[in-house]
């Protein structure tokens, strides 16, 4: 049993028994996605990562392909005759069978160049499913984040609508002007249209979501957790050195160079071409002065391409040139993240005291703030302007909240992703 429902769209892509990945129990759709099982599908469903994996079976198949005999032996057979062709006594045929041997340990040095692309290929499957993991990581909690805001954004519906009809009561008692009855309305209608916005906000990004996970046709995912900021740290030092040892792009650039370090040393062992050793039989038939000849010839041949005009040395600088550039890109990569670190932490580090700004002290103002105008405005004691601009306050600092938290996750995702897996327990 698939861990989707019946009534989801089947991945259109057959994949192979070495193109799966185990997922979890079998869980309903319909009780909730959790981060981990949403993991789970994208790992087994996702489009762009089933035709990555593919590309296994292809390097697979070349090593399959290195580990055999490179020539077949050749057959050779031939007949000649005297002219004039009615001297049918004059005759010869042979027939000869030859075979080419690799030499230099060309087979040895083409596999490995086979095996080191398996080990590129893995390697790249690995990248493609970490980046697969930060995208459907901070696509789910945004849309954590819009479920939050559709809640807000129902809750200010519901504010401006009490608000709206206080303000109709107090003009019906002539104790506001028409003017800040009007003002009330504006913010109801507004309040209204910000919710239907962030509301189709949320279904876009549930579709990409659903996109991520395989599950195109679904856009009634209903996802099982929230938004919180961990106060794990990680140091520098500990964090570039888990980098470069997880990485499977840094992986994948040096197994493409000792992928091209064993193409240079087989090219070199195939200066020399290959030489070809041959046995041959003969029969022929003379006829002199009325008399008969017949022989019979058992030979043998060797053959030896002389390297003269072509030594592959174009061949041996483009695969040397290659290599350097892998070797800067590789380096290049290494600095990068060097680079990546700095940035991030100081991102997490910035993402935590905002967040931690909001739970200190403006959540709790801006509620109290809010519950103590609408009191007021009902008593009375307040004007129209007031009461609204404590609305917006505490709606605005609500989704300046859920957006820190947001902010945070995606910072800590995008981290991990840096470090090439979930950050270590303990640093």
């Amino acid at each position: 049993m698939s861990r989707h429902t019946e009534d989801s769209a089947a991945p259109a892509v057959e994949r192979t028994k070495e193109e799966q990945v185990p997922i979890g129990p079998p869980v309903n759709m319909a009780d909730g996605l959790t981060l981990d099982e949403a993991f789970n599908l994208a790992m087994v469903q996702n489009p762009r990562l089933i035709a990555v994996r593919r590309e296994l079976r292809f390097a697979r198949a070349r090593r399959q392909t290195a580990d055999q005999w490179s020539f077949n032996p050749v057959v050779s057979a031939g007949a000649r005759g005297a002219l004039p062709l009615g001297r049918a006594e004059d005759y010869g045929a042979g027939v000869g069978v030859s075979q080419e041997f690799e030499i230099g340990g060309q087979r040895g040095r083409r596999i490995q160049v086979a095996e080191a692309n398996v080990r590129r290929t893995q390697a790249a499957i690995a990248d493609a499913e970490r980046l697969l993991r930060e995208e459907v990581a901070a696509t789910f909690y945004e849309s954590l984040m819009l479920d939050e805001l559709v809640s807000l954004a129902a809750r200010s519906v519901e504010i401006a609508s009490r608000l709206n009809e206080t303000a109709e009561a107090r003009f019906e008692l002539k104790q506001i002007p028409e003017v800040e009855l009007n003002l009330v309305k504006i913010q109801y209608e507004r309040s209204k249209n910000e919710s239907a916005r962030i509301a189709a906000r949320r279904r876009e990004v549930r579709f990409r979501l659903a996109a991520l996970l395989g599950e195109p046709s679904r856009s009634d995912l209903r996802l099982v957790g929230t938004l919180r900021a961990a106060k794990q740290e990680v140091a520098r030092e500990t964090a570039l050195r888990i980098a470069k040892e997880r990485r499977p792009d840094i992986s994948a650039l040096e197994a493409r160079v000792q992928m091209m370090d064993a193409q240079i040393s087989l090219e070199e062992a195939r200066v020399w071409p290959n030489p070809a050793v041959g046995l041959f039989y003969e029969r022929e038939a003379l006829s002199v002065n009325g008399f008969s000849d017949r022989d019979h010839v058992l030979g043998f041949e060797l053959s030896l391409p002389i390297p003269i005009w072509n030594q592959r040395r174009g061949q041996i600088a483009e695969a040397r040139a290659e290599t350097r550039i892998l070797e800067a890109e590789l380096s290049g990569i290494k600095r990068q993240i060097e680079r990546d670190v700095d940035v991030a932490l100081n991102r997490l580090a910035l993402a935590r005291e905002s967040v931690d700004l909001f739970e200190k002290d403006l959540n709790r103002l801006s509620q109290e703030n809010l519950e103590q105008f609408e009191t007021a405005y009902r008593a009375g004691e307040v004007g129209t302007l007031e009461v609204l601009r404590a609305q917006e306050d505490f709606i605005r600092i609500s989704i300046g909240y859920q957006e820190a938290l947001l902010e945070h996750n995606s910072a800590r995702v995008e981290f991990q992703s840096l470090l090439g897996g979930e950050i270590p327990e303990g640093n």
